[in-house]
């Protein structure tokens, strides 16, 4: 479907509408469907699947809240999926004060401040910098035959269960230790 964000221009609450119909259909067997996406008060979603050409199924709902999912012999409904019950996934990052030099979150920390403050000049300069450092590191490493040794990680070479190689957590640490 087309996704229109509102009040971009005018101000007031922005949000989003979903409009537009999406049709799926299975190469595996005669499943098929179509969903209507419109905008009443909320962003409803409407749809029905079909096996061959015979009705199976009918979805209903608010996108974002709940929708249905009704079996059309039967006429049970029941939540295909309900927002509204689902709990947040929460990111934890090691705390700053545990984080080794090299973590990612230290290392990009001028990047991403860079973006944040839409200093796209500045944030390219960093980019470069670290890219250039990272070579150097890489570069050393080589010559010490330990470029595929690293501190959580260590490269594991092709296999027939990984023909292109693979890397392995060395298990020597633990998030729980620090939460």
């Amino acid at each position: 479907p087309e996704m229109i964000v509102n009040n971009v221009l005018w101000g007031g609450a922005k949000y989003l509408v979903w409009k537009g119909t999406v049709n799926i259909s299975s190469d595996m067997d005669s499943l098929n469907a179509k969903f209507v996406f419109e905008e009443s008060e909320k962003n409803i979603v409407k749809g029905e699947i079909y096996d061959s050409k015979k009705l199976i199924k009918r979805i209903h709902g608010v996108v974002g809240k709940e929708i249905l999912i009704e079996d059309v012999a039967s006429k049970v409904k029941s939540s295909l999926i309900n927002v509204e019950q689902m709990r947040e996934n929460v990111i934890r990052y090691l705390p700053e004060t545990a984080q080794e030099g090299l973590n990612s979150l230290k290392v990009w920390k001028s990047v991403k401040d860079a973006i944040t403050k839409n200093d796209m000049v500045t944030a390219h300069k960093c980019k470069v910098q670290i890219e250039q450092e990272q070579r150097k590191r890489n570069s050393i490493l080589a010559s010490t035959g330990n470029l595929k040794d690293r501190i959580y990680f260590c490269y594991s070479p092709p296999s027939t269960t990984y023909p292109n190689g693979t890397w392995i957590f060395k298990h020597n640490i633990s998030l729980e230790s620090f939460y």
